[in-house]
């Protein structure tokens, strides 16, 4: 469920400056505007993968490049007007629906002719990707039959509707659970709207909505930042997360995924290197198994290669110990399996001037018990 902003008419008003130099163009939808009837299904159109990329220039950092490479190649944006991303900028409503839209994989062969929202028309640009969703009851807009596209998306707004587009099964949070990821980054559960507090909570559990650094006197903290507008950079790393999961996690077809019972032990080692200095909290880790695991009793095959995805619970400020939460196991065959585990990722053990882990590092962990609601 989407809805307005405590703070809605101060960041409309930094909006109007941005939107100047930002247009919906940069989604890939040419010319969009609420004029133009011949964007209209060009939201719900294949995409359209590039043999060539050009990085927008002011996409600097080597991981924001990757993740930028990743989503032009495959279509989700269009040439960039002056080559310009503007990473720090708001995304707005329709910009980022959009893009979660194209990254959920999602069909809507059947788009009303009447619209439902007062301010979306048919010939908006974003239209059929705002219908897709709502139509799945993935957001509601606001009263009186609003839903302002052009508005920028709060980081509430943004981690609910990341949740939404998964299913109710992909992920299922204890009470307990809530209340622990949301304490963790200083937010009271019981102070959030009840329509965003279990959606939050299952966005950070699951690495998509990242806390922002905070510093207080000498310290950094990790804060949510619900209130904030979230950036185009931010939402981008969104995307790539959500499409990093691929079509076998769309709500229309996820089903019931089996918990890997507690008490299994996982010889695991990583997929790809990891740094001690560009791991942040909420990120995701994935290993893969190293040792097949068999239980007849249990009728629980695991085959080397499989999977373990993970994500960053905790991080010491100095970045040499990292505690790594997993929930998710995907077998060569593509069978997904929900599991609870845990590791921590000390640094210290290696080289000072060589704080990674790589391939071929192995460690060990052990499942825990399901953690059902």
């Amino acid at each position: 469920m989407v809805h307005a902003s405590v703070c809605r008419l101060s960041i409309f008003c930094l909006m109007i400056v941005s939107l100047a130099c930002l247009s919906p163009k940069a989604l890939g939808d040419p010319q969009p505007t609420e004029t133009s009837s011949s964007n209209t299904a060009s939201t719900a159109a294949p995409l359209k993968p590039k043999s060539t990329v050009t990085l927008p220039s002011d996409v600097t950092l080597k991981p924001d490049q990757g993740i930028m490479r990743y989503l032009i190649r495959r279509g989700y944006f269009n040439p960039f007007p002056n080559n310009l991303f503007h990473p720090n900028a708001p995304i707005s409503r329709a910009e980022f629906i959009t893009l979660l839209y194209r990254a959920s994989g999602l069909n809507t062969p059947f788009v009303s002719e009447f619209p439902y929202f007062r301010d979306v028309p048919t010939n908006y640009w974003a239209y059929t990707a705002i219908e897709g969703l709502r139509i799945r009851n993935m957001l509601t807009g606001f009263p009186e039959g609003y839903f302002h596209p052009e508005e920028p998306l709060s980081r509430m707004d943004a981690g609910v509707l990341m949740s939404k587009t998964l299913g109710e099964n992909w992920l299922k949070l204890t009470p307990n659970e809530i209340t622990s990821t949301l304490s963790h980054y200083g937010e009271a559960p019981d102070s959030l709207p009840d329509w965003a507090r279990y959606d939050l909570a299952r966005s950070v559990y699951a690495g998509f909505l990242l806390p922002h650094h905070v510093i207080v006197g000498n310290q950094t903290k990790f804060a949510l930042a619900l209130k904030a507008p979230i950036n185009r950079m931010e939402a981008a790393q969104m995307i790539y997360r959500r499409a990093l999961l691929g079509k076998e996690e769309n709500a229309a077809e996820v089903q019931q995924i089996v918990w890997i019972p507690g008490g299994i032990t996982l010889d695991i080692s990583p997929s790809s290197a990891i740094s001690a200095t560009q791991l942040a909290v909420g990120e995701p880790l994935y290993f893969t198994l190293q040792t097949p695991v068999q239980d007849k009793a249990l009728n629980l095959v695991l085959p080397k290669g499989t999977r373990i995805r993970g994500r960053v619970l905790t991080l010491s400020s100095d970045h040499l110990e990292s505690l790594v939460v997993f929930n998710r196991a995907s077998l060569p065959s593509g069978e997904n399996y929900r599991m609870n585990a845990k590791l921590m990722l000390n640094f210290e053990q290696i080289k000072k001037d060589n704080l990674y882990f790589v391939p071929g590092n192995l460690f060990q962990t052990i499942t825990q018990p399901p953690s059902e609601p």
